[in-house]
């Protein structure tokens, strides 16, 4: 247990330790996909080596509701990233644990009084493809989801009252689609 924690710990040094030279390039990017509907997304990547970077991204709904339904979340991924040409050169794919507080309307409770308040735990997986536009801006679109893990408790809108009878915290395991868009990235000097 305690040569894993030193891994892991190494590991995050690393990931923000200088990189050998020529290879420590950082990123902050923007969703101008979630963005432009009001859904902000950020992330900031480095890169590790040749091919491995690693991200960190937050996209947040600041909606207390919307058409009435409650429309509010955060969800936070690091993800580690493999690029078999290079980093900012085509095709990646990335592994992620995330975390995710909400208090929204599930998507099987559409049409219905009912919202649900809670925090999860996201294990998942992306893919995407990155283009180099210019020196200083780089395209990153990309989709990815998996398991999505829950305490929640549910309630009735009109009522506020809970609607699921549960003493304390449902649970609840999904495999979903929970991110995606398109990314403008720009190098930090």
């Amino acid at each position: 247990m305690r040569s894993h924690c030193l891994r892991l710990l190494s590991l995050a040094v690393l990931s923000v330790a200088p990189a050998g030279q020529g290879l420590a390039q950082s990123f902050v990017k923007v969703n101008v996909a979630t963005t432009l509907v009001g859904v902000p997304g950020i992330a900031y990547e480095r890169t590790l080596s040749e091919r491995v970077s690693f991200q960190f991204d937050a996209t947040v709904s600041p909606w207390r509701s919307v058409s009435g339904v409650p429309a509010q979340f955060a969800i936070l991924i690091p993800e580690w990233r493999f690029h078999p040409r290079g980093v900012a050169r085509g095709i990646y794919f990335g592994a992620h644990a995330g975390a995710s507080v909400f208090r929204l309307q599930k998507w099987d409770h559409r049409n219905s009084d009912e919202y649900q308040e809670g925090a999860g735990l996201l294990f998942g997986a992306t893919v995407g493809y990155q283009w180099r536009v210019r020196r200083n801006l780089i395209i990153d679109a990309f989709v990815g989801g998996g398991t999505a893990q829950s305490l929640y408790k549910g309630y009735s809108r009109s009522t506020g009252e809970r609607y699921d009878g549960a003493v304390g915290w449902n649970k609840s395991g999904e495999w979903l689609p929970y991110r995606g868009g398109v990314m403008l990235a720009f190098p930090l000097r």
